[in-house]
């Protein structure tokens, strides 16, 4: 709503045109949103949006880079998908487990759509496999097209069409071993169904054990990587 108001005003006592307020919005303001269930934002600022692709509420009622009208001009997009199980059935009715895919439940049961529990974990992971320290560089290279010599078509592995780097293990391997490593699991809203009937620990868990995370971070980062991003979230 803020910016909103402020291009109207902008247009009515500054005598800018629509296009030089959205040029000072683009330069000036940067948003991030995390699992933002909106279609209406203005024009202007450069906004990051980050979502899970396997978050009903975000594809119902969000936006994203498959459904992005609403979402704001030049917006840049990240994903992946949830490592979480979740019950099929409303209102979490039923005992068929899936992953990877649509709730038609109900939405909220959802752990894909948690902030604490793998959104700012997915966010942290693309901050920190570009080396980057501030969200207006991350804009920027994510609205930089990559120029590509090969057809995209002929990519054996996960490719990004702009200029940030993401790990072809991102959904399978690094976001499950962050949320590992930074306690995301704490904050689960339905341990249970995201997690198998064991917990965290058991058989069955989507999260990889802390001596795996382990292996998996510092190949990713590097040396010491686990328990630094494990002190880094304390």
């Amino acid at each position: 709503a803020s910016v909103k108001t402020w291009k109207e005003k902008a247009l009515r006592s500054k005598g800018m045109s629509m296009e030089e307020a959205e040029v000072l919005l683009r330069k000036a303001v940067t948003i991030v949103t995390l699992g933002a269930i909106s279609q209406s934002f203005p024009d202007g600022p450069a906004y990051i949006h980050v979502s899970m692709r396997d978050d009903p509420l975000v594809s119902s009622f969000g936006v994203s880079s498959a459904k992005s009208l609403g979402g704001g001009k030049d917006a840049v997009y990240l994903h992946s998908f949830s490592p979480y199980y979740f019950r099929l059935g409303r209102n979490g009715v039923g005992n068929t487990y899936t992953a990877n895919g649509v709730d038609t439940g109900d939405g909220i049961s959802n752990d894909a759509h948690n902030l604490d529990s793998g959104l700012v974990q997915l966010l942290a992971i693309i901050m920190r496999v570009n080396g980057l320290r501030t969200f207006r560089k991350l804009y920027e290279l994510g609205s930089t097209p990559r120029d590509l010599d090969i057809a995209p078509s002929l990519f054996a592995i996960k490719y990004s069409s702009n200029d940030l780097d993401l790990p072809p293990n991102l959904d399978e391997e690094i976001l499950p071993a962050m949320i590992r490593a930074t306690g995301g699991n704490q904050w689960l809203w339905n341990t249970m169904d995201a997690l198998g009937d064991d917990g965290i620990d058991g058989e069955d868990s989507p999260i990889p054990s802390e001596d795996d995370s382990n292996v998996i971070l510092e190949a990713q980062f590097g040396y010491d990587a686990y328990e630094d991003i494990c002190n880094s979230f304390i």
